[in-house]
């Protein structure tokens, strides 16, 4: 196609090629005194078709390297305007010019320029030395001009104006730095352009621009044949090029850019700024294309990509930005689309924020070049500084383009600043990160769409995680919404000047006047159950203060964040992502200290403290003692200020857990358009919150899902070929500071939590896991990799801090519980009873192990609960702590070999100490043996924590682990099984269970203070049941 469009621009030309004239007796000289035409033996006149003003008398002298191109060159103004010839216009300051190139970027030119006084002329060598159609300088190089014996023709008179000239034909290296040599037995490429009425510039006076006067034309100097002209570059063509991309650098695309970032928040365009921005990019992406095509097309000798008139025309900055910008142009149509689909496309999620970043990014550096590339056009049709003053109107373009730039960078800046300082800052409120307080003013997203009124600035009191987990009082910032006047009984039409659409349920629409639904009470009653079952039938609700329910099904298509950000959030409340910056609660969050080094080389002390009655496990050996309740725990602990143990619900976490918190939260302070748009989509109200008072916390609900991040995800066992992995995973609650009324600070011994992800089919599924260890705050979990299910393989996809996890619970009863003695644990009337069992004995397969060892991790080896101390201790090491009998201690991390780091509440010394010289929680009553029936050993998991509890309390924990499919104990189980291995006896049997119940002395403890749990595969509980 290029080439057949530069052929067609050539065709006519070239049909016209003609051979130079040999000067004879026939030849017709022009009336030129003094000039000597015998000296020459060729002429050419065909130069200009339109007129023959310019002719060229030529004659090759001499040879070798004294060869010399002896020309006269004439400029026939009375052909162009007889008026010339007459006298009655004057020939000053006109001039006429030929030059060696294929264009006048890269010309080597002599000129003949007519005096001023209106007699006499010069010939001037002249050469360009920029990349733009600007006016050629003095050529500061004079010796390619040979020496004549006589005087040299230099007229101007009788509508003529001449000048003859003297020049090598072969140059030095040194000569060829601005001047070309030429090879008079090939064909030469000449330019030519006169002007008779040039303007004046200031530094070029009446030397430049030709208008339309010029050509191209090609000679073979020795014989003058061929001869003939030649395309030129199609100037109207480059100005319509100009003007195109102008346009649309200038105009479309920031237009475009700018409506994309602000036109997404005007009320009356939200939902269809997308449209227009992909309308106006693609139309813009089209004319830029289509346009820079024309403006090759124009290239003289376009057809033939290996010639020097090509090369001179592309080796510029200009064409070479060009280039640049349309291959980002080819980019960005790729990203648009790419960034479009990570918002709903699942696989891409994770890799949307590179692919955004990308998308912005190179719309910017397009933007920014584009503006250059503009300015750089316009210096190539209109260089300064003589471009703007030559005649032709430059002065304009550059005007309208420093006005454009100007007014973008105005609108760009100043509505960027606006919408931070007046609708993002002092709607979004600002979020001190040292205290956590709320400044500004924030719209509330009460139903009534009363007007904005004031709202109090300090926080009300909340309930926030305390020490220990025990709920205390405290303060969240969000509650700064809550109005200090009650909404009016009826709503008005208007809020703040914005329309408000206001719902009405029964039938008909709502009018101006009539009591609003939340005046009346009219909302829809939502619990948490129908809110989860309206988003597994396609409905998007959101919540906002524990209360009020949103529909957002409408923004599916039009947020800015994407569907699949919608899809995390919906069924859950969204108050501290709409209003709070992703790190507004930084200054909360408890850095976990550096863990010291493992146990190793230290020395556990050996406890000679009372025992179980029950006796030793697992070879560890016990002495025969009174039987010990579990410690109570003092109501007042005098808590060292300097703990760091009053963690406001958030455990302490390393500063890349802290990190993939905030990544995954993604949250976004939105405008006060944003907000009202929310408000205006409420639909209900929450039927658990149903009449709590303004301000008040919402009540907690098992029901309700919270948002977690995933902040640690790997492979606890792999296990054969043949076993399903076995994945660790750790989530941590997106804002630990935001509690419920009422809400559980930690997991009970029992009790489980519900994950629920949205599939690749786009369906939501969930499942039940026990939380191993941790609080609802920040917890771990096992999960087996089920290749053929649909959640497991989407959760262990996970990696951590991309997606939120909708987590929530605990539900079940608990299997123990410090506040519920033990009907059976009552000696006597008014005695204190215990709630701990004297046998608890699991039965457990596959999965079922989890729970198992969160009654470990509970009973054994608690973190964040004081233990009391029956042994004293003297540090052996600068990093442990001394302790002494009664103190009590808080393990913060423990090390699974029988060390844990903690903190000495009467002292305040914080280091390591050893686990053994503690009470278990249960004190010395409880007895728990595990009967962990499991195909193979690399099967089984929880290996750190049952072999830290054996070593910290095995005289009342045991462990035996039945591999039904091996024969003998292989060399993997001394890692994967800690405690005792035995194989070869098939599955679980009656002899089998009877063993781990005599194992657990179940017979020596009271009737209703044993207990025996199983759990597993269905088919695993049925048969053991039956045993039992």
């Amino acid at each position: 196609m290029l080439q057949l469009l530069a052929l067609l621009l050539s065709i006519s030309l070239v049909a016209n090629q003609a051979t130079a004239d040999p000067i004879d007796a026939d030849t017709v000289f022009p009336t030129i005194p003094g000039a000597n035409f015998s000296a020459f033996t060729q002429v050419e006149n065909d130069f200009d078709p339109n007129y023959g003003s310019v002719l060229l008398y030529w004659n090759i002298e001499s040879s070798g390297r004294d060869e010399v191109l002896h020309g006269l060159l004439v400029l026939n103004a009375s052909a162009v305007d007889p008026a010339y010839g007459t006298g009655a216009k004057s020939l000053a300051n006109s001039w006429v010019a030929l030059g060696l190139g294929v264009c006048m970027l890269s010309g080597d030119f002599i000129m003949v320029h007519a005096f001023p006084n209106g007699t006499g002329a010069e010939v001037l060598w002249l050469i360009t030395t920029s990349q733009y159609y600007e006016a050629p300088i003095t050529n500061p190089d004079t010796t390619i001009v040979a020496a004549s014996t006589g005087s040299l023709i230099r007229y101007q008179g009788n509508g003529y104006i001449a000048g003859e000239f003297r020049r090598f034909t072969s140059l030095e290296e040194s000569q060829m730095t601005y001047h070309q040599p030429i090879d008079v037995n090939a064909t030469t490429e000449f330019i030519w352009s006169f002007n008779l009425n040039p303007k004046s510039t200031p530094t070029q006076p009446y030397k430049v621009w030709h208008t339309f006067n010029r050509g191209r034309y090609e000679i073979q100097l020795s014989t003058g044949d061929p001869a003939g002209p030649q395309p030129t570059a199609n100037m109207p063509l480059r100005y319509a090029h100009g003007a195109v991309m102008g346009f649309t650098w200038m105009l479309l695309f920031p237009f475009a850019i700018y409506w994309a970032r602000f036109g997404k928040s005007m009320p009356a365009f939200n939902t269809g700024w997308f449209w227009i921005h992909i309308v106006l990019q693609i139309t813009g992406s089209a004319l830029s294309a289509t346009f820079i095509i024309v403006v090759i097309t124009t290239i003289p000798d376009a057809v033939n990509w290996g010639s020097s008139a090509v090369f001179d025309q592309i080796n510029r900055p200009h064409p070479i930005i060009g280039f640049t910008v349309l291959s980002l142009i080819v980019v960005q149509l790729w990203l648009g689309p790419l960034n479009r689909l990570s918002l709903s496309v699942d696989s891409l999620f994770p890799y949307r924020p590179f692919i955004s970043g990308l998308h912005r990014w190179t719309g910017r550096a397009l933007l920014l070049l584009a503006f250059a590339q503009v300015g750089l056009g316009l210096q190539t049709l209109f260089a300064w500084p003589d471009g703007p003053f030559d005649g032709r109107g430059g002065i304009i373009y550059w005007v309208v383009y420093f006005v454009l730039l100007g007014l973008w960078a105005i609108l760009f800046a100043g509505t960027e600043l606006f919408w931070l300082l007046r609708v993002r800052k002092a709607d979004g409120g600002f979020i001190s990160r040292r205290t956590g307080r709320i400044y500004g003013r924030i719209p509330s997203t009460s139903p009534s769409p009363a007007s904005a009124g004031a709202y109090e600035k300090s926080a009300s009191t909340q309930p926030t995680r305390g020490r220990f987990g025990i709920i205390s009082g405290g303060t969240r910032p969000e509650d700064a919404l809550r109005p200090t006047a009650a909404p009016p009984a009826a709503a008005p039409a208007q809020e703040n000047g914005l329309s408000v659409p206001m719902k009405e349920y029964g039938g008909g629409a709502a009018t101006a006047g009539r009591s609003s639904p939340a005046a009346s009470g009219a909302w829809r009653q939502f619990s948490w159950v129908d809110i989860d079952e309206a988003l597994n039938d396609g409905q998007l609700y959101v919540v906002a203060k524990g209360r009020y329910v949103y529909d957002i099904n409408q923004w599916i298509y039009s947020h800015p964040g994407g569907q699949i950000v919608l899809n995390q959030v919906a069924g859950t409340d969204i108050t501290n992502d709409y209003f709070h910056e992703s790190g507004f609660d930084a200054s909360t969050f408890v850095a976990k200290r550096p863990t010291p080094a493992s146990g190793g080389t230290r020395h556990l002390p050996t406890p000679s403290m009372p025992r179980s009655v029950h006796g030793g496990a697992g070879g560890s050996g016990a002495g025969s003692g009174p039987s010990h309740a579990p410690p109570t725990i003092p109501s007042q602990l005098n808590i060292p200020a300097t703990a760091d143990l009053d963690l406001a619900g958030v455990p302490p976490l390393t500063d890349d857990e802290r990190r993939l918190v905030i990544k995954a939260r993604r949250t976004n302070v939105h405008s006060r358009l944003a907000i009202e748009k929310l408000s205006s989509l409420m639909v209900g109200v929450v039927t658990e919150s149903a009449g709590m008072p303004e301000g008040a916390p919402a009540p907690f609900s098992p029901l309700e899902y919270r948002r977690y991040a995933l902040i640690e995800s790997r492979i606890e066992r792999s296990g054969s070929p043949s076993a399903n992995p076995v994945y660790r995973q750790r989530f941590c609650i997106l804002f630990p500071h935001d509690m419920r009324a009422n809400e559980p600070f930690a997991f009970l011994p029992g009790q489980c939590v519900e994950i629920q992800l949205r599939v690749r089919n786009k369906q939501y599924v969930s499942r039940f896991y026990t939380p191993v260890s941790g609080s609802p705050a920040c917890f771990e979990i096992r999960v087996k990799l089920e290749p053929a299910g649909q959640l497991t393989p989407a959760l262990v996809r996970q990696k951590p801090g991309d997606r939120q996890i909708k987590i929530r619970g605990p539900f079940g009863n608990p299997l123990m519980h410090p506040d519920s003695p033990l009907p059976a644990s009552f000696t006597a009337v008014g005695a204190a009873g215990s709630w701990a069992y004297e046998c608890l004995v699991f039965v457990v397969a596959g999965s079922g192990l989890a729970a198992a060892l969160q009654v470990v991790d509970w009973l054994f080896m608690p973190s964040y609960t004081p233990l009391l101390v029956i042994q004293g201790y003297q540090p052996q090491s600068f990093d442990e702590i001394a302790l002494a009998v009664g103190d009590w201690v808080i393990a913060k991390e423990h090390l699974y070999d029988g060390w844990a780091v903690g903190l000495n509440i009467r002292t305040g010394q914080e280091g390591m100490f050893p686990l053994p010289i503690t009470y278990p929680r249960s004190g010395t009553a409880t007895r728990m043996h595990i009967l962990n029936s499991t195909s193979t050993a690399d099967r089984s998991f929880g290996a750190d924590l049952l072999r830290g509890a054996l070593v910290a309390h095995g005289p009342y924990l045991s462990v035996s682990h039945l591999l039904t499919r091996e024969q003998a104990a292989p060399q993997e189980a001394v890692d994967n099984c800690p405690g005792d291995v035995v194989a070869g006896r098939g599955r679980v049997s009656t002899q089998v269970l009877a063993s781990a119940l005599w194992s657990a002395k179940w017979s020596e403890a009271k009737l209703g203070m044993r207990r025996v749990v199983v759990c597993g595969p269905q088919g695993f509980e049925g048969a053991v049941y039956d045993m039992l």
